[in-house]
């Protein structure tokens, strides 16, 4: 009989020391502030973060934003202490902070605890120089603007000579316009509003349903040149590496980039290129070529 009650008391510790292990008050669990140790930016479009670490927890949450209130935010959890942000926007302040979590069982069922948040730090993001110069050349000729988290993989800038057109003369004087080619890694809300601009393309941008190996240009009134899309070279941008079987779809627009109410400068079409190239942050390559 003593065997069996000392056996009971055994079974009914062990139970209530079982359930005291997994089942925890959530006020009673206090977590360390968390503090920014480190953070820097010392490659283009990219922030260093280094957090003191904190034992017996299971990650952090990271806060970043462009405004100082934190106002459209964005929250990151990671499990170690350092991280390493990337396709940022450049030349960019942005501010940081942290807190501490870890997760628990309250009467068995599972829950997050939380700390205190860090006191914020701001780092400006490195900008890319050729990026900065290429994006303002873009908006200043064609009226496109690209956000500061777009990087050019391959640019290629001519000259040609063309008209300007006036709507009660017509054609007027002979200047020099330009035709420009580039590679780009775009986020896909900055493209899409882009696609949807009618102010600089009359109209907007739309899918070509159809199309073979090539697709025919026209710039400057010079004969119609082709954009192979097969790999071979272009003769005005050798660099030109597209191929038909990673062309998702094609996009154009008739440019006619409005200079002042009466005057606009005239072009053939301008073409945006989209490959099945996508990153799991939503960038995705695109070829551009321009007039």
């Amino acid at each position: 009989m003593l065997k069996k009650i000392v056996i009971m008391f055994t079974i009914i510790a062990v139970s209530m020391t079982m359930l005291s292990s997994f089942s925890v008050s959530a006020e009673s669990t206090k977590l360390s502030r968390a503090k920014i140790t480190k953070i820097t930016s010392d490659s283009w479009g990219e922030m260093a973060l280094k957090l003191k670490k904190v034992k017996k927890c299971s990650g952090y949450v990271v806060k970043i934003s462009q405004n100082k209130n934190f106002f459209k935010s964005k929250n990151h959890k990671i499990k170690a202490n350092e991280k390493t942000f990337r396709n940022l926007k450049q030349g960019k302040k942005y501010y940081v902070k942290a807190k501490v979590y870890t997760n628990i069982k309250v009467d068995g069922k599972p829950k997050t605890v939380y700390g205190k948040w860090s006191k914020a730090k701001s780092v400006i993001v490195k900008e890319n120089e050729k990026d900065k110069e290429r994006r303002e050349q873009i908006k200043k000729l064609t009226g496109i603007k690209l956000n500061e988290d777009v990087h050019f993989l391959n640019y290629t800038y001519n000259q040609y000579t063309h008209n300007f057109y006036n709507f009660i003369r017509g054609y007027d004087d002979t200047a020099i316009t330009y035709s420009i080619f580039a590679k780009i890694k775009i986020n896909k809300n900055n493209l899409t509003k882009i696609l949807n601009n009618k102010k600089i393309y009359y109209g907007g941008f739309h899918k070509v349903k159809k199309f073979g190996k090539t697709i025919k240009l026209s710039f400057g009134g010079n004969d119609f040149d082709e954009i192979p899309l097969n790999g071979e070279n272009f003769s005005e941008c050798s660099w030109w590496d597209l191929k038909k079987s990673n062309c998702k779809t094609i996009y154009k627009a008739a440019h006619a980039f409005q200079l002042n109410e009466l005057v606009a400068k005239m072009a053939v079409n301008s073409y945006i290129f989209l490959t099945k190239n996508e990153n799991k942050n939503g960038f995705v390559t695109a070829y551009l070529a321009l007039q």
